[in-house]
């Protein structure tokens, strides 16, 4: 059994950048901040009225309108998108270098899927 089978435990939480505070965003701070084991370290929006009022609300994260200065915030170790589909190809999350062990996963479906309508009518 290669030390990749075998589940790592974590010492210290988890470290995530969240990425857009629109209508879901902020919810998604929220629920990071109240999750044992996960440290919300960043959060990036353009608007910076929006990231004062999600200062005011978690005073601990580190607050930036830089996509850059955020993905590089020390202690990131994972980012949630909250971003609508159209931007992820634009602000280049799907071909983004990442740091040596760093995945990307995308929800929802890329954009040319996301318009089909699904057979039984739901996602």
């Amino acid at each position: 059994m290669s030390g990749l089978d075998q589940p790592r435990e974590r010492t210290a939480p988890l470290g995530v950048a969240v990425l857009g505070c629109g209508y879901w965003g902020v919810n998604y701070v929220r629920v990071m901040s109240e999750l044992p084991g996960v440290r919300v370290v960043a959060v990036c929006d353009e608007r910076i009225a929006r990231l004062h009022e999600i200062g005011k609300r978690f005073p601990h994260a580190y607050l930036t309108p830089t996509l850059e200065d955020a993905l590089q915030t020390d202690g990131v170790e994972a980012v949630v998108v909250c971003t609508g589909a159209q931007t992820h190809q634009s602000q280049g999350f799907t071909g983004r270098k990442r740091r040596p062990g760093h995945r990307f996963a995308a929800r929802p479906a890329p954009l040319q899927n996301h318009r089909q309508t699904p057979r039984n009518g739901s996602f």
